[in-house]
């Protein structure tokens, strides 16, 4: 009698916690994204080659720009909500669509900023590579193809070896 009612205990939790998951998933983040005006984009200002556009939307713009394209995994909640607080703040930090609107001394900052995290191998996010084989940087691409012959960081000599 005891492991019938343990059973029956058992598959009651579950279907709860089941019924509480399914549930869930109608919470559906915003995945919405601000309008593009392009001449404020990056690659209208700083005019980088097309290989380090490609390089940069495939590492960068799902969560530093207002082109964030959500992948599928992104339906399901809580998954959808961790993945949108990454791009809230990504933009936050610097947004490649609304390059036009910072100062040059804030993107200059930005530049160097985002150079130093590709550098050390913080950006891109690792979970990110995991799932987006394209946006995984190789050596070649964190020192030569992105930054260092970006115009733009050029002007500040991020790699510059001391």
């Amino acid at each position: 009698m005891r492991y019938s009612t343990k059973k029956t205990i058992r598959t009651w939790i579950f279907s709860i916690l089941l019924l509480g998951v399914l549930a869930l998933q109608t919470f559906q983040v915003d995945k919405t994204n601000p309008k593009v005006n392009p001449p404020d984009k990056f690659s209208s200002i700083e005019k980088t080659k097309s290989n380090y556009a490609r390089t940069l939307r495939a590492a960068c713009y799902d969560c530093h720009s207002n082109e964030t394209v959500y992948p599928m995994y992104t339906y399901v909640v809580p998954v959808g909500q961790w993945i949108k607080g990454h791009v809230v703040n990504g933009r936050k930090k610097v947004n490649f669509s609304t390059w036009g609107k910072y100062t040059q001394e804030e993107r200059n900052e930005m530049l160097k900023e985002s150079a130093e995290e590709i550098k050390e191998g913080h950006m891109p996010i690792l979970f990110y590579t995991w799932l987006h084989k394209k946006a995984k940087l190789t050596d070649n691409n964190r020192k030569r193809k992105y930054h260092k012959n970006s115009k733009a960081v050029q002007k500040i000599n991020i790699f510059k070896n001391p």
